[in-house]
């Protein structure tokens, strides 16, 4: 995989055919999970080594060639998968850091993993994407820059409700903050300038999750 298809795939952002994994010195079964369900669905992309925005933070470059070894044992372990699965996952140098790419194959078998079906759109995924009143949702990326870090609430919902990977969504503690008062913040003159700070691109504009994170609100007290 070359690092130009490295960087589409973390441009386009988690979906039902890319996920990503920060992991640490291991494999967590999490990403096992997302194998089989992969198998089940789509097929996909496995990134191990980046944050659910697309940060890459790599994995230790001294633990990735036994990462791979613990990949590779596990889904050809009849205990683990059933039937077992042949992957080849490669280790690879991205932007200075070490990462693992997983390609999952799309197949026609229905896979297990520990005796459970996973499926990409199961209950675990939704639960992962699923929308609650008074989220904040920001445009991840847009073909014009106003679009990029476009925020809206969320209303109430009659049913599950998950959004896609062009967007990020923030949930609010309420004990701190109120989130229809941080969302006209972002229509504001220092609201539209502090965001406009973290966009970027050329042809396609974007911020990113990590951005956000350290974005700084005025807050008033919720007494008033």
């Amino acid at each position: 995989m070359t690092s130009e298809r490295i960087s589409q795939l973390l441009a386009l952002g988690e979906n039902i055919v890319i996920e990503f994994k920060r992991c640490g010195n291991g494999v967590e079964f999490d990403t096992y999970q997302t194998v089989c369900s992969f198998l089940n669905r789509f097929g996909g992309d496995i990134l191990l080594g980046v944050e659910d925005d697309g940060t890459v933070v790599g994995v230790p470059k001294n633990a990735a060639r036994d990462m791979v070894k613990n990949i590779i044992s596990t889904v050809s372990n009849s205990a683990m998968f059933s039937p077992c699965v042949y992957l080849e996952p490669r280790i690879l140098e991205y932007d200075g850091r070490t990462i693992i790419h997983i390609h999952v194959p799309r197949d026609a078998e229905v896979y297990h993993l520990k005796g459970v079906i996973y499926d990409r759109v199961d209950d675990a995924d939704i639960k992962k994407f699923r929308l609650t009143p008074n989220d904040l949702l920001f445009g991840r990326r847009s073909l014009v820059q106003e679009g990029a870090g476009k925020c809206r609430r969320v209303g109430n919902l009659s049913c599950d409700v998950i959004f896609e990977s062009s967007m990020i969504r923030v949930t609010i503690d309420t004990g701190v903050a109120v989130p229809r008062f941080i969302q006209l913040w972002t229509e504001s003159i220092d609201g539209e300038r502090t965001i406009a700070q973290m966009r970027s691109g050329t042809t396609i504009f974007g911020i990113r999750g990590s951005e956000l994170k350290t974005m700084k609100i005025p807050l008033p007290p919720l007494s008033l």
